[in-house]
C-alpha cells in the first residue's frame, strides 16, 4: 500500500493511522510524486448530455511539501518505508495477526518493534465509540516515531 498526503487530517489509510508529517526531513530519493496529466474531461452539457471537453491540468495538487508511506505485510511482519513522515501508529487486527506470534515493524529497513500483542479493551472501546465500525475490529497498535 502506498499513501502520500500533504496534510496531517489526512494520515490515515486502512491500517496505518495518525500519521503526521515532517516536511522538515529531507525528501527520500525514491519519494516521486505520483500524478498524471488530464487532457478530457466528461461534463453535461445544458440538454443533460455528456460531452468530452479538451483540459490541461493535473490529477492531484499538491500545493504543500507531502509525505509519503509505502508498506507491505506477509507472516506477522509490517515493512513500512517512510518519507518526510515523522509518526504513525499500525492498527493491528486478528484477521491479520497470529497473536500468539510476535509483531515485527520494519521502519526503513531497520527492526523497530518485536513483541507479542494481545488485545487492549481500552484501544477497543475508543475505537467502538470512534468510529462505531462493525466490519472491523481492531484490537491493538503499534505506534512508530520516526527518526
Amino acid at each position: 500500500m502506498e499513501w502520500e498526503f500533504d496534510d496531517d487530517a489526512y494520515g490515515t489509510m486502512d491500517w496505518i493511522s495518525n500519521a503526521k508529517l515532517d516536511t522538515a526531513k529531507a525528501k527520500a530519493s525514491w519519494h516521486k510524486t505520483m500524478n498524471f496529466d488530464i487532457v478530457k474531461w466528461l461534463k453535461l452539457d445544458k440538454k443533460d448530455s455528456v460531452v468530452t471537453v479538451d483540459v490541461a491540468q493535473k490529477a492531484f495538487d499538491f500545493p504543500r511539501a507531502s509525505g509519503k508511506i509505502v508498506t507491505d505485510y506477509e507472516a506477522n511482519q509490517f515493512t513500512v518505508t517512510t518519507s518526510r513522515i515523522g509518526a504513525f501508529s499500525i492498527a493491528i487486527s486478528p484477521e491479520m495477526v497470529d497473536l500468539n506470534a510476535p509483531v515485527r515493524v520494519v521502519l526503513n529497513g531497520a527492526l523497530v518493534f518485536d513483541k507479542v500483542l494481545t488485545y487492549d479493551k481500552q484501544f477497543m472501546l475508543e475505537q467502538w465509540h470512534a468510529n462505531r465500525d462493525r466490519s472491523q475490529l481492531w484490537v491493538n497498535y503499534i505506534h512508530v516515531n520516526v527518526e
